[in-house]
């Protein structure tokens, strides 16, 4: 295994680039040397490094995952009903890889609630607006 500060800088590594990626795709710059790209990979790194998610209440998500599940019977759309209630199923029972090793225990559940989290949020958005159209 790794030896952890090589192990971070890798995952540092790692995240810059996604970082980098983000940026471009979402705010459009494309010049990396240019101030506005450098200043919000600046804001978006120290917001990912420094940031500490508030635990998430699982019985809202649990709640939320059903709502939308429900919104899809009500309006007779049970192929996708019956999609998002197995692959949240699949999702939610996936074994997730352990960072114990990395950060301890706690850190893993609290990155994999979150994850969780925003599975529901980005997929409540997508499935919502293609019920809509």
């Amino acid at each position: 295994m790794a030896r952890p500060c090589l192990l971070w800088s890798r995952l540092d590594r790692q995240q810059e680039q996604d970082v980098r990626e983000l940026v471009r795709r979402v705010a459009g710059l494309r010049d990396e040397a240019g101030p506005d790209f450098q200043l919000a990979l600046h804001f978006v790194l120290s917001n990912f490094r420094f940031h500490h998610f508030l635990d998430v209440n699982s019985h809202k998500v649990e709640k939320t995952i059903e709502g939308i599940y429900e919104k899809f019977i009500i309006h007779s759309d049970l192929s996708k009903a019956a999609s998002w209630k197995r692959l949240t199923e699949e999702f939610l029972n996936a074994s997730l890889p352990s960072i114990k090793e990395i950060k301890g225990e706690h850190h893993a559940m609290t990155k994999a609630k979150v994850g969780v989290m925003q599975l529901q949020a980005k997929e409540h958005q997508r499935l919502l607006a293609a019920a809509r159209s």
